[in-house]
C-alpha cells in the first residue's frame, strides 16, 4: 500500500470521451488516485494498461456501492491508478471509463458484465470504444472468444478461482496493488 502521488478530478469531454488537458485537476478528495506521476505535458508513460471495472448503480446513498475503475500496468503488474465514486450512473461511468482508456494509451477495459447492460451498450455501441475484454467459451477442447463483453462474476466457483489467482499473483509479485481499499 502506498499513498497516491496524485489525487484529483479526471478531465475529459463527456460526449467525445477525449481526455482534455491538463487531464487532472489536482484536489484532495478527488475520485482519481494515481501512483505514477504524469509527465510535464500531463500524459502518462507509454505502456500496456488494463482497466478492471466494477459497476454500481450510482445512487449516492449512504449505503451505496462504489463504481470503480482500477488501472494496472500490464508490463509491471503494478496498480497505477483508480477512480472511485458512488455518484455516477452506469451510462456516464461507461463514458468516463472510455476516457480513462484513451488516457492510458488505449487500455483494455475489463468490465463486470453481470450488473448493467446499459454500461455495455454505452461503451461498445454508443461510444465505440473497441478495446474491450470479451469472454471465452469455456467448453472443453477449445477456447473461443464470444461476442459477450465483460467478465461474469455470478458463479461462486469462478469468483473463488479469480481471488485465489489474484492472491497468488500478489504473493509472487506479479500483481502489486497500491490502494489501501
Amino acid at each position: 500500500v502506498q499513498y497516491p502521488l496524485v489525487t484529483g478530478r479526471f478531465l475529459y469531454h463527456a460526449e467525445s470521451t477525449l481526455p482534455t488537458a491538463p487531464y487532472i485537476e489536482e484536489m484532495e478528495g478527488g475520485e482519481l488516485k494515481m501512483w505514477i506521476r504524469p509527465a510535464l505535458d500531463g500524459n502518462v508513460k507509454e505502456s500496456l494498461y488494463v482497466i478492471g471495472v466494477d459497476i454500481a448503480a450510482g445512487t449516492a446513498g449512504s449505503y451505496s456501492s462504489n463504481s470503480v475503475a482500477c488501472v494496472i500496468d500490464r508490463m509491471t503488474g503494478e496498480q497505477v491508478a483508480e477512480w472511485v465514486s458512488n455518484r455516477i450512473n452506469p451510462t456516464n461511468f461507461a463514458y468516463l471509463c472510455a476516457a480513462l482508456g484513451r488516457y492510458f494509451h488505449n487500455a483494455v477495459i475489463v468490465p463486470e458484465a453481470n450488473f448493467s447492460p446499459n454500461y455495455m451498450k454505452s461503451i461498445v455501441e454508443e461510444i465505440g470504444y473497441q478495446n474491450i475484454y470479451y469472454r471465452t467459451n469455456d467448453k472443453v477442447g477449445h477456447k473461443k472468444i464470444t461476442d459477450k463483453a465483460g467478465f461474469w462474476m455470478t458463479n461462486d466457483e469462478k469468483r473463488i478461482e479469480l481471488f485465489e489467482r489474484m492472491q497468488n499473483a500478489m504473493a509472487i509479485g506479479t500483481f502489486i496493488p497500491r490502494s489501501k481499499e
